[in-house]
């Protein structure tokens, strides 16, 4: 088509501005009532912007994508972030095959929601369970082996050669079936949408495959925070993104008791708990036809109140509890 129409591309494009309609994307609320949340081109540029800068997508990746594009975690993380860099995306038949796809793309990256990796993890756990003593004994000796290894490395120190030893049997005796599984070129993966339950984060990074858990809203294009791939705390959801402010509201008096930006970084910043406010170029232009539920959300001083409480340990976030009456299941939908 733009073969014979090429010039009627150019204006187009010169047309749209950061602050056009980019999606409207919908989303239950506390009453259940669906919202259509406003995204700007700016909120979404500006969210790839600052994902790229924390997570270490390059052009030599390859993305299976299974999850929905009309969730803003896969439109932004899984979509818009991997082509931003260049990246290449394969997309699964149905979430039927996801097992046999990721054998067939082998993928370096993998964007998903904790239920996959929950289920993975089960299917591993039920192998064991159902297996003779030995291979219940080798299994465990092989996680606490990973673990080792995964806490010197965290620490910034590295393994003896006998816990290198160590890991490289237990590699060859248990975790390479779970790498081949997954492709077995998988550099990292992102979890999102949902808590990752810290003993599943665990157990891969055991295995030698790092999970890093981010967390963020649609309202917010929608990442906000995200663990470093090398410093990944389990339990938390992460460092701030560049570019986007949050602050810990009391929720006794409304006083900000500490506040984060992920320009701030390196920090420890620690504080008491309290609601989860935001403020950057990432958050939404408000509800469609719904200027109530708006100002409702954003406040005067233009903070983005989440509903979520949390606080900040070592300049981590942590997910403590939700102030609204939603239930945000492990597959991602609210």
């Amino acid at each position: 088509y733009w073969d014979t129409h090429a010039g009627e591309l150019a204006p187009l494009a010169d047309a749209v501005t950061p602050e056009d309609l980019s999606a409207l994307i919908y989303t239950s609320g506390t009453t259940g009532t669906p919202k259509g949340v406003m995204l700007t081109h700016r909120n979404f540029c500006s969210n790839v912007h600052a994902a790229l800068a924390r997570v270490p997508f390059g052009p030599e990746d390859h993305h299976l994508s299974f999850l929905p594009l009309c969730h803003s975690f896969e439109r932004t993380a899984g979509y818009l972030a991997v082509l931003a860099c260049g990246g290449l995306i394969s997309y699964a038949e149905s979430i039927d095959t996801v097992s046999r796809d990721l054998m067939e793309v082998r993928p370096t990256v993998m964007i998903s929601v904790p239920r996959l990796f929950e289920r993975v993890y089960n299917v591993i756990a039920k192998s064991v369970d159902e297996g003779p003593e030995a291979k219940k004994r080798i299994f465990a000796w092989a996680v606490a082996t990973g673990k080792a290894i995964a806490r010197k490395r965290l620490a910034g120190k590295q393994p003896g050669p006998w816990l290198r030893a160590q890991q490289r049997l237990a590699h060859r005796l248990v975790f390479s079936k779970l790498h081949e599984k997954l492709g077995g070129n998988l550099r990292f993966a992102v979890s999102g949408g949902a808590a990752l339950p810290r003993e599943i984060g665990e157990f891969f990074q055991a295995a030698g495959i790092t999970i890093i858990e981010g967390y963020g809203l649609t309202e917010t294009s929608p990442v906000l925070t995200v663990n470093p791939v090398d410093r990944p705390r389990f339990g938390t959801v992460g460092h701030v993104l560049p570019g986007v402010t949050i602050a810990i509201q009391r929720l006794s008096d409304g006083q900000i008791v500490g506040q984060l930006s992920g320009d701030d970084y390196p920090s420890n910043l620690t504080t008491e708990e309290g609601e989860i406010i935001v403020k950057g170029p990432n958050v939404m232009k408000g509800y469609w036809n719904n200027e109530d539920a708006t100002r409702e959300a954003i406040d005067a001083d233009g903070w983005y109140h989440t509903g979520d409480v949390g606080r900040f340990d070592d300049g981590y976030l942590m997910i403590t509890d939700r102030i609204k009456h939603m239930i945000v299941s492990k597959g991602g939908k609210n």
